[in-house]
């Protein structure tokens, strides 16, 4: 099993080449330390359980990809659904952007679910290892940073 750094530091608004640098060397462990961004509410726990999927997702064997895939998909469905909410509830500024990018990595997910169940695993994995951490890289450091006030309210 391969160690992976821990997420790199990157400025606001990050840039897509930044944010592909710096997913080179994502680690597994680093979606559980989002709660600096999130609070220490559900989004957080959240977060923690979405690196436990994506752990159990890299390490699948192709017969599994497909399943932990699709349980990927249903804990970020969830989750989107959450942020959104509070989002809402808060009024907040950018909830559009926000709503739309997760519809965009919902849409690559699915991409990477239909490769995976017609035996296209690479391209599968090329979602989980590259394509999933350059996309949470971005969205963490400019999107759940704008809306950190609106999750650090919901604190069940």
């Amino acid at each position: 099993m391969a160690v992976r750094k821990s997420l790199p530091s990157l400025p606001d608004q990050s840039t897509a080449s930044e944010a592909q640098a710096a997913a080179q060397g994502l680690s597994r462990q680093a979606l559980g330390g989002l709660h600096t961004i999130a609070g220490s509410g559900a989004v957080a726990g959240d977060h923690v359980e979405l690196a436990h999927l994506w752990d159990q997702a890299l390490d699948a064997t192709d017969a599994q990809l497909t399943c932990h895939l699709a349980t990927l998909r249903h804990h970020l469905v969830e989750h989107f659904e959450l942020e959104e909410r509070l989002l809402a509830a808060a009024d907040a500024p950018g909830r559009a952007r926000h709503a739309a990018d997760h519809g965009r990595l919902l849409h690559w997910l699915d991409d990477a679910l239909r490769a995976a169940d017609g035996g296209a695993y690479e391209t599968a994995r090329g979602f989980l290892s590259h394509d999933l951490p350059t996309w949470f890289t971005l969205h963490l450091r400019n999107l759940d940073r704008m809306a950190a006030p609106a999750f650090r309210q919901d604190q069940r």
